[in-house]
Formats: structure tokens, C-alpha cells, sequence
């Protein structure tokens, strides 16, 4: 692990906005899909003879507003239809590493759907997995040599890949989540892989019949004991049926039963939290930390404005919190913009800035001696800066039968919470 050059400087005649640029970061929420350079997205599409729904850089920039979440997963399948050959892949990695560069970002957790490219979802078959998985590695690769950023990678399983057509697609649907799995675990046992492949995920569209409890068979899988998961679940504020919170409380469910080992526990958005007092009691106890996105909740209408958007409530109340970027490509966002709106819009300094980067790390998939290597790494440099990390609020301690969910869930198995 090691640091990005910068020049020296004198941190008292830094802007507000040159030392948040200067903050080392984690970024742990991002698509490979969404994360593609709008220039290559157009060269890789006229390299593979694809069409898309725009012709020039300034009119795919000006259609980066959705109507619907609907709407935005289309566009998403507009980017990845682009990436069709082994190359493709390693350019789109490496351009993502460089990216990170410039934003002093030092780790990325690289989330990427293999069903897309594999054939898995539909009948047409582009890409074995092996030969993905390497393509894939080799522009981390590529990366960490020309700029020293470290990547990881989270093999992710879109939940709603055919929007659940016809009955039968719930069932096939975790046929395909155990089949990534599968992947998973070969690629953790090989030489290369186990360094890069960290964790499984589970995104896509959240509806009654897909949330994560769905493919508790894949969970409590005995190939999945020593991996990782990170669910997407209440990425909508505007929750009137009550199914966004419920999704959160169902994926904790199923953090804390896949608990064997005691990996960080992580909820992708995770906002639609805030509607219900308990549950966010339990994200505290139980030591959840939520990946926020927050250019990503307003493009996609999940959010209607940033100052209604609900971090700054998670914040106050003692939620562990990152920002990241979702999808950069698309939104056209970088993580210190993401850091820029929380501090221009809903009243977060430097050092509260400070705090969630260094959440992120102490978070990652990352082994324990990489994770303090780095963590020192972020102080050093924070110091540098003459920026000291907010202190994290202290939890109180609940006994009470009768309290929160997870504490009685926790006691039950004598586990002791992840701490960060």
C-alpha cells in the first residue's frame, strides 16, 4: 500500500475544497458498468459495432438524469453492451484505477456483474468467466503499476436480471446466484483470484419476491462460509409501501446469519433506514455501515433534493457511513464531488469527511495487516493536512429483553458485533 505522490504543500494555504480533493479515500461502492468514461464508451461501441442511444460526449453528459430507476437500469445495459471482448475489460478497469488517482482515491471496491457477460442471463454467450475474471485483474494490474491504486473486486448478482417475467425466474434466479458463487469461490482458491475477489454482492431492482432472504439457500451455502456478502437494499426514500425498509431489515437478517466469520457488515444505500427509529438503532448496535451514493440517489429520483437526502440524520444519530460513487460514468460524479455536496449542502466538515474515509477502510474486504497498513497510511496523511478524524459516537449499551432486534439476535448467538 502506498502513498500517491503529491506535491508538498502548506496546509494553511489550502482552500476548504483544495484540502477535501487532498483527503486520501476509499471508494467502496462502485460499478465497473457505471464506471466507464463516456469517450470510451462511445469508442468501444463503435469498435464493436454497437449502437447506442447517443452519438457525442456533450449529449450523453446532458442525459444523465433519470426518470425512474427503470429508466437508469436501461442506460446501465446501454454501458455494459459495450464491453465485449477480453481487452474492453481491462481497459475499463485500468481507466478506473487511473481515474482514481486524480481524486487521491487509495482503494476501490470494484462491484461487476459476470451474468451480464457470461452468458448467464441470456442465450447469446460472450465471455467464459475464467477468461473475464483474468481480463479483469490484469487492468487492476495494470493500475496498481502505473498509479499505486489498490483495487478489489465483488462479483455481484443483478436480482431482477429478466424482471421476473414468468414465475419460474425467482427459482432460476438463485440457480444463477449460487452459479456466481461457484465462481466466487474458485477464483478466492486460485493463485490470482484470491487476492483480487473479495466479497459477492447483490443489486438490482428490490421487489417483494427478491429480497436477499429469497437466496438464503446461496448464504448458507457451505461454499460461501468465508465469503463476504454486501447486499443493495432501501435505495428509495419515498417509501410508502414499506418495502425499502423492509428490504434493509431483511438484508441485515442475513448479514448476521451469514455471521460465522466475523467479516464488516455493509448495506449498499441503505437510506430508506431513516423511516423507522428502530432500525436504526439496530444499524448502530449491530454495527452496520451504510455505502451512501449521493449524486447517484438524486439522478435517479430515489432522493428529490440534496438537502432532503438523509445522511446528515444517519450522521447525528451514529451510523457508520461512507460516501461513494455508484456509478461515476454515468452520473458523471467523482468522489470528491460526492465529498463536496456533503460539505457545501448538509453541513459536514473536513474532519467529518476525514472520519467516513477512514471508515471505509477500516470497512473494506481488505485482510487485517493491509487494512492497518493503510489506515496509518490515511492518518499520516490527514496530519499532514492538520485535519483529525471526528471521533465516532459512543453507542450506548441496551440489556433490555425487550430492546432492539439485533441485540437480542446477537446474545442469542454469543457473537460479538464487528467493530470499526
Amino acid at each position: 500500500m502506498q502513498k500517491t505522490d503529491q506535491d508538498p504543500v502548506d496546509p494553511d494555504k489550502l482552500t476548504q475544497r483544495e484540502k477535501i480533493k487532498r483527503l486520501p479515500k476509499a471508494d467502496l461502492h462502485v460499478h465497473l458498468e457505471g464506471s466507464i468514461r463516456p469517450q470510451t464508451l462511445l469508442s468501444l461501441g463503435r469498435k464493436n459495432n454497437i449502437k447506442l442511444h447517443f452519438s457525442d460526449v456533450e449529449s450523453l453528459k446532458e442525459q444523465n438524469q433519470f426518470a425512474n430507476f427503470s429508466q437508469f437500469m436501461k442506460r446501465v445495459d446501454d454501458y455494459a453492451s459495450v464491453l465485449c471482448k477480453p481487452e474492453d475489460f481491462t481497459q475499463v478497469t485500468r481507466e478506473l484505477g487511473l481515474d482514481a488517482k486524480e481524486e487521491n482515491i487509495r482503494y476501490i471496491e470494484v462491484t461487476f456483474s459476470p451474468g451480464m457477460y457470461t452468458g448467464l442471463y441470456q442465450q447469446k454467450k460472450q465471455l467464459d468467466f475464467p477468461v473475464l475474471m483474468d481480463a479483469i485483474i490484469t487492468g487492476a494490474e495494470e493500475a496498481k503499476k502505473a498509479c499505486g491504486v489498490e483495487m478489489r473486486f465483488i462479483l455481484d448478482h443483478d436480482r431482477d436480471f429478466n424482471n421476473y417475467a414468468v414465475p419460474t425466474d425467482v427459482s432460476r434466479s438463485i440457480e444463477y446466484y449460487q452459479t456466481i458463487a461457484e465462481w466466487c469461490k474458485k477464483e478466492r482458491d486460485g493463485e490470482r483470484g484470491k487476492k483480487f475477489v473479495v466479497a459477492l454482492g447483490l443489486a438490482g431492482h428490490e421487489r417483494g419476491d427478491n429480497m436477499a432472504s429469497i437466496f438464503q439457500s446461496v448464504i448458507k451455502s457451505e461454499i460461501t462460509t468465508d465469503i463476504p456478502f454486501i447486499f443493495h437494499a432501501g435505495e428509495k426514500l419515498d417509501d410508502k409501501s414499506n418495502l425499502y425498509y423492509i428490504s434493509v431489515e431483511d438484508a441485515m437478517e442475513m448479514l448476521l446469519l451469514h455471521s460465522e466469520t466475523p467479516f464488516p457488515r455493509r448495506i449498499g444505500h441503505g437510506i430508506s433506514s431513516i423511516k423507522k427509529d428502530n432500525l436504526i438503532e439496530n444499524l448502530k448496535l449491530g454495527k452496520f455501515m451504510l455505502e451512501i451514493c449521493l449524486t447517484s440517489n438524486i439522478k435517479t429520483q430515489r432522493v428529490p433534493d440534496i438537502t432532503e437526502h438523509p445522511l446528515r440524520n444517519f450522521w447525528d444519530r451514529g451510523v457508520l457511513l461512507t460516501l461513494n460513487t455508484d456509478d461515476p460514468g454515468i452520473f458523471g460524479t467523482t468522489l470528491t464531488k460526492e465529498y463536496q455536496l456533503a460539505f457545501d449542502y448538509l453541513g459536514f466538515t473536513i474532519n467529518d469527511l476525514a472520519r467516513m474515509s477512514l471508515t471505509a477502510i477500516q470497512n473494506s474486504f481488505l485482510p487485517a495487516d493491509q487494512k492497518k497498513q493503510m489506515e496509518k497510511s490515511f492518518a499520516d496523511e490527514f496530519a499532514e493536512l492538520q485535519v483529525e478524524p471526528t471521533p465516532l459516537i459512543k453507542l450506548p449499551i441496551i440489556d433490555d429483553e425487550g430492546g432492539p432486534m439485533l441485540s437480542r439476535v446477537e446474545r442469542s448467538e454469543n457473537k460479538e458485533p464487528v467493530h470499526s
